[in-house]
């Protein structure tokens, strides 16, 4: 995996994030390759109903793009999961690496973001895979992050929202505040059942 990854990165000086294709423990491909957030992901996200009913639907395709198994050569997307990315030396400097104010959560696409600001590309490689057994932070303290994916997701907004965007701050944090309180309601109803994978829907 990491000769295909290096030498995807190496072929093109302009990229700055490679990330190959993650399964999850029984084979299933995991979304880890994604496209930054909008108004369109609230619906046809990762874990929506949408997503979930109809899983064809050009808006999640476009927001997913890493679901389709059929993709085999190195694509450019927005960003990949932090699960497993090989990082370009220069370019994270460049950016400041990570944000540390993201505790659990987002990371990986606002670091994505700041470096596509930078002018650098993320690629996707599913010809190099990986396994990730995921949700082992949502599973054991489910309340916890969940209040650390919401607050990650308003961090992200915030940073990133132009003008216009700014002004819906406190729209978007009141859906998400309702959003929270129902996903707490979900997860305590079903204690006992496993705790849905929060990951990135993650956006």
């Amino acid at each position: 995996m990491c000769g295909q990854l290096m030498t995807a990165i190496e072929n093109r000086p302009d990229v700055a994030v490679v990330g190959p294709r993650i399964r999850n423990a029984d084979g299933t491909v995991q979304p880890s390759a994604r496209r930054f957030p909008d108004f369109t992901t609230a619906v046809a996200g990762r874990s929506s109903w949408l997503t979930r009913v109809l899983p064809d639907n050009p808006f999640s395709k476009r927001n997913l793009p890493a679901r389709e198994s059929d993709v085999s050569e190195p694509t450019e997307v927005d960003w990949v999961s932090g699960a497993c990315m090989l990082i370009r030396r220069d370019a994270f400097d460049a950016v400041d690496g990570l944000d540390e104010g993201f505790f659990l959560y987002w990371e990986d696409a606002d670091f994505c973001r700041r470096l596509a600001q930078a002018g650098w590309r993320t690629l996707y490689v599913p010809v190099a895979t990986a396994v990730h057994v995921g949700g082992r932070s949502s599973r054991h303290a489910a309340d916890a992050s969940l209040e650390a994916f919401h607050r990650s997701a308003y961090r992200l907004y915030s940073k990133h929202a132009g003008p216009a965007g700014r002004l819906l701050r406190p729209l978007v944090l009141a859906g998400l505040r309702l959003r929270l309180a129902f996903m707490k309601r979900h997860v305590r109803k079903n204690r006992g059942a496993l705790t849905p994978d929060l990951s990135h829907d993650r956006r």
